[in-house]
Order: C-alpha cells, then structure tokens, then sequence
C-alpha cells in the first residue's frame, strides 16, 4: 500500500508541474514565437534604433542587403513604383517597402500578440501617444515604435526614425 501511495503522490506531483508550465505558457500568449520577442533586450535594443533579430538599418538601405543575407522573399507585391518584399521568419511576417530605386524606406514586423499584450509589455512604462484606436505609438528615446492593430490578434510593428 506504501509504495502505490509514493507512486500515486508522485504521479499527482508531475501532473500539478506539468499544468503550472502549460499555463504559463498559456499567460505569455504568442509573443515567444518569431524573430523578435518583445523582452527587455529588444525594448533597449528599440531605444537604440535596432530591431532584435533583424540586421538590417531602419531607412535607407539597398533591398539586395536583404535578398543577400536572407534569399528570395517568400512572398513579392508589386505595386508599381512600390514592391514589398515579405519575408517568414519564425512565425512571423517581416515586410519591406521598397522604392523606385530599390532602396528600402522602411520594414515593418507581423507579430503574433493582441494590442493588449503590446501594452502591457510597453504601457505601463512607456508614455502612449494613442495616434488612433488601432494605433499606438511608444517613444523609444528619439525613436518611436508604432504599433497597429490587425485582426486575428496580431499586431504590425515598426520602429521609426522621425527625424529621417
């Protein structure tokens, strides 16, 4: 009888970690998955002017950097003078817009995580400029990150320069 009750105390024990873990994983949502994980680093990173798990400038670079380190886009939409190349990395969408001059402008970055996660991560320490419902723009140092919500809980970032 002793050893079925260590056996079934044991058992019950691995069950009660097993739960704890999945509901953490549970409370974090979706944002672990992807290129950038908004954590601390990447946040630091944003005041400088960086994007975590991106190794490219935020304006003004040739779109060969790009197709150079990362090969063909999985995805092209060809706008006329405008071409969006899109990019899958670690579940998330990483879109650049391109120029005449196949110089980039800008990228932007599709994350898995509600408005709501954003906030939390950034909302509480940062001063929010609600620049509309579905928008909201963080001052990052001289930098502001622009969040946009997009259905499916997603959301669409991107660091920008105001001064470039």
């Amino acid at each position: 009888m002793g050893k079925f009750y260590h056996l079934f105390m044991i058992g019950l024990f691995c069950m009660l970690i097993t739960s704890c873990m999945q509901s953490d994983a549970e409370e974090t949502g979706k944002h672990q998955e992807g290129t950038v994980i908004l954590d601390e680093k990447t946040i630091q990173l944003f005041n400088e002017g960086k994007v975590r798990g991106i190794p490219f400038p935020l304006h003004q670079f040739p779109i060969k950097q790009v197709t150079e380190r990362w090969g063909k886009p999985d995805e092209q939409l060809d706008h006329e003078d405008i071409q969006v190349y899109i990019y899958k990395k670690g579940g998330q969408k990483v879109s650049f817009t391109v120029d005449e001059t196949n110089t980039v402008n800008y990228y932007q970055i599709i994350m898995n995580m509600s408005l709501e996660e954003v906030n939390q991560k950034l909302g509480s320490r940062y001063d929010i400029k609600p620049t509309t419902h579905r928008t909201l723009t963080y001052p990052m140092g001289r930098y502001e990150l622009r969040v946009r919500r997009i259905p499916d809980d997603q959301v669409i970032m991107y660091l920008n320069d105001p001064i470039n």
